[in-house]
């Protein structure tokens, strides 16, 4: 480890640059080898892995300056909005790989490499209930969501760990755990229902995240959060 000190130019650096990291501590700034984390990686974490590399060279190497173009186009138009719903600034870029990567995670392929002419989708909203003896969750359907019922639709559902019950935010790590899809009306899975694993009882909270693409446009929505709580009890 190396210590960095400071000028009049520059007080202050942190985070990543190559294989060096920059930080503080009591001692002031130093810089060490950047490292990654242990352990072998999950079939789901080398999922997300491959999706990233592969859609951002499919962003160079595959994707026409006409369509990536539309995505730049895609990204001024419809400025992504944060939490206090404020336009915030993106790029082509970023969008293309947003709007393609529940699907690539999924299958392993691209859904759009041209930017949809249809908006983005508005941020979802879902109700979820938390069963008493199994502690299984169940999203309600249909999703109180303004979708039009003669349009394809997938909904993709992401899983956070069991959490106390005073825990009133989460924010990682969800993993995909599975879809729903829409078809004139009709939701494939009715009711909508997930089993994680929990050992012993008491009381459990599970938070979930999900998104909704428009499986025709492939305009997707924003990512909703939902939780359910209850007091898992033996079977009678």
């Amino acid at each position: 480890m190396a210590v960095v000190k400071t000028g009049s130019l520059i007080s202050d650096i942190r985070g990543s640059v190559g294989d060096e990291t920059f930080s503080r501590n009591q001692g002031g700034l130093f810089v060490r080898t950047r490292t990654g984390p242990g352990g072998t990686p999950t079939a789901k974490q080398i999922a997300i892995t491959d999706a990233m590399t592969d859609l951002s060279q499919a962003w160079s190497a595959t994707l026409t300056d006409a369509q990536r173009d539309s995505w730049r186009q895609y990204a001024a138009q419809h400025p992504r909005r944060d939490q206090w719903g404020k336009p915030t600034l993106s790029n082509g870029y970023t969008r293309f790989i947003s709007l393609n990567f529940a699907e690539y995670v999924r299958v392993s392929a691209i859904l759009r490499t041209s930017a949809p002419a249809a908006p983005p989708l508005p941020l979802p909203i879902y109700n979820m209930t938390m069963d008493i003896y199994t502690g299984a969750l169940t999203i309600v359907t249909p999703l109180i969501h303004p979708l039009d019922d003669d349009t394809n639709y997938r909904a993709y559902l992401y899983l956070g760990d069991d959490v106390a019950s005073g825990v009133n935010y989460y924010s990682a790590p969800f993993v995909y755990r599975t879809t729903n899809t829409k078809l004139l009306g009709t939701w494939s899975t009715d009711p909508w229902r997930i089993f994680p694993t929990y050992s012993g009882s008491g009381v459990r909270k599970r938070w979930t995240r999900l998104r909704v693409q428009n499986t025709d446009t492939g305009a997707i929505s924003p990512v909703a959060q939902a939780y359910a709580q209850n007091t898992i009890s033996p079977p009678p």
